[in-house]
């Protein structure tokens, strides 16, 4: 009798080619056994719906080691224009022949780029996509890349919101504007406050923890307390009653996580001081944000001595870059 054989492709195509064998003794046993052929997969050999969909499956660093071998395959527009909707999921609405004439995959570089140099000097990296014509010179381009680029540095966010309001960047729109529209695309609905708060300045976070201007701080906490109101409409408090407990909640962390501070604050005292400055009388829910904060940890994050972000991405993509004008062989 006959072998059945089954031949089965694996998805990285510059693996060696498993084939299968099934085998059948004299007792009528069956056994498979598995053999390494010596021939490697073409992808150009194959239907080009197939050699996209296993293309399909590499992310950006192995698309560029592909692009080395089958050059015009994992050159496909489609293939890159994946890749940048999956990490910069707002340029969903962003078409780079309308503004631009750029392929997806350049989109991919500008971005990933961006982010490297952002990550050293927020400025530069803003600039550096407004030149390439990837963001619009205005508050919604900006404010949308701050929000929802994956992987920018917390400290550089803040860096280029501190921006005094009367100063001007290389940009024509002034950092408060951006901020404004920044917060609009936060959402803290059903959140509640502490949560909300940490969430916001773990994403913004300044260099000098509680040393930061005041006015920087201001700001932020005023434009915060504004949106948190926005998103819980049913809440009993003003405005204005949410910005002073931000900042009781700002002292109560620094004061319960900082080792050079013996007497820590208790929980009658951050009672009293904020019952004082906001003229709530709900003492069960101030005492409630002490509790919350004293065992869930600190809310203002910092990381003494830092001003820039390490590198959070691979920067082998970038330096793949070159290998991309390699011929196929």
């Amino acid at each position: 009798m006959g072998n059945l054989t089954t031949y089965i492709i694996e998805r990285n195509p510059y693996v060696l080619v498993p084939t299968w064998y099934r085998k059948r003794d004299f007792n009528g046993n069956t056994k498979s056994e598995k053999l390494w052929s010596s021939k490697t997969l073409d992808l150009r050999k194959l239907p080009p719906e197939l050699s996209l969909s296993i293309l399909s499956k590499l992310n950006a660093t192995d698309l560029f080691l592909a692009s080395c071998v089958w050059k015009d395959l994992a050159f496909d527009d489609l293939l890159w224009k994946n890749l940048c909707f999956g990490e910069w999921s707002f340029m969903r609405n962003f078409n780079p022949r309308e503004r631009a004439s750029m392929t997806y995959r350049e989109l991919y570089l500008y971005l990933d780029e961006a982010r490297l140099v952002f990550n050293f000097n927020s400025s530069q990296g803003i600039r550096y996509l407004i030149e390439k014509e990837v963001l619009r010179d205005c508050k919604e381009d900006i404010a949308a890349y701050l929000n929802a680029a994956s992987g920018l540095c917390p400290i550089q966010r803040w860096h280029y919101l501190e921006k005094n309001s009367s100063r001007k960047t290389f940009s024509s729109i002034l950092s408060y504007e951006v901020l404004e529209e920044f917060m609009k695309r936060q959402n803290f609905r059903r959140q509640f406050l502490p949560d909300a708060l940490r969430n916001l300045l773990s994403r913004v976070t300044s260099p000098l923890g509680a040393l930061q201007p005041v006015s920087v701080l201001e700001r932020l906490i005023d434009k915060f307390s504004e949106r948190y109101i926005q998103c819980n409409p049913g809440l009993p408090y003003e405005k204005d009653h949410v910005y002073m407990i931000c900042f009781s909640l700002i002292l109560l962390s620094v004061d319960l996580s900082s080792p050079n501070v013996k007497n820590k604050m208790s929980k009658r005292e951050f009672i009293r001081n904020t019952r004082d400055a906001t003229g709530l009388h709900d003492t069960e829910f101030l005492g409630l944000l002490y509790d919350y904060v004293y065992t869930n940890g600190h809310i203002a994050f910092h990381e003494p001595n830092q001003t820039t972000c390490l590198p959070v991405v691979n920067p082998s993509v970038i330096a793949l870059e070159r290998l991309v004008s390699v011929r196929a062989y």
